[in-house]
C-alpha cells in the first residue's frame, strides 16, 4: 500500500495515482508535491513540479489543498509541531527546519506559478507554447 506521508516511502520516478472516487488522490497528490519540494536534491521549485487533473473544479480544489498543506507545513515546522506527518517530522527531528521552512515558504511565495492546471488546459498551453499556429482560442 501507498503511504505518501511516510518518509520512508519512496516518491521519486513515475508515479500514477488511479482510483476510485472517494479514495485518496487528491490527499496523495497534495502530500507528494510538499514532499518534493522538501526533498529533492537539488531543490527543485513549485513551477518545476506539474500537475495535471480532469475537470476546472478538481484543479481548483487541487490548488486549494496544496495551498493549504503548504501554510500547514510552514506552522509545523516554525512550531517544531511533531503531529504533523512523518516526512515533515523528519525535517523537524534531523535539525533540519531551517532548510525546509525556507522551501515551504519560497513554495508559497512562488505559488500562483505552479503549474496546475486540467489536462485540456496543459494541452493548450503547450500548443500555443510550441506550436502556434496550431493553437487555437
Amino acid at each position: 500500500m501507498f503511504d505518501v506521508t511516510s518518509r520512508d516511502e519512496p516518491i521519486t520516478g513515475w508515479n500514477l495515482l488511479e482510483a476510485s472516487a472517494g479514495t485518496g488522490k487528491t490527499f496523495a497528490i497534495e502530500h507528494l508535491v510538499l514532499r518534493l519540494l522538501l526533498e529533492l536534491e537539488p531543490a527543485t521549485s513549485i513551477d518545476r513540479i506539474l500537475v495535471v487533473t480532469f475537470t476546472r473544479a478538481a484543479t481548483r480544489e487541487l490548488k486549494g489543498r496544496i495551498r493549504a498543506n503548504l501554510k500547514r507545513a510552514i506552522k509545523a515546522l516554525e512550531e517544531g509541531d511533531c503531529s504533523c506527518p512523518d516526512y515533515i517530522k523528519r525535517f523537524i527531528e534531523e535539525g533540519r527546519r531551517a532548510s525546509a521552512l525556507q522551501r515551504m515558504r519560497e513554495a508559497l511565495i512562488a505559488f500562483d506559478e505552479a503549474p496546475i492546471n486540467t489536462i485540456h488546459g496543459f494541452c493548450h498551453q503547450m500548443l500555443c507554447e510550441h506550436a502556434p499556429g496550431l493553437a487555437y482560442n
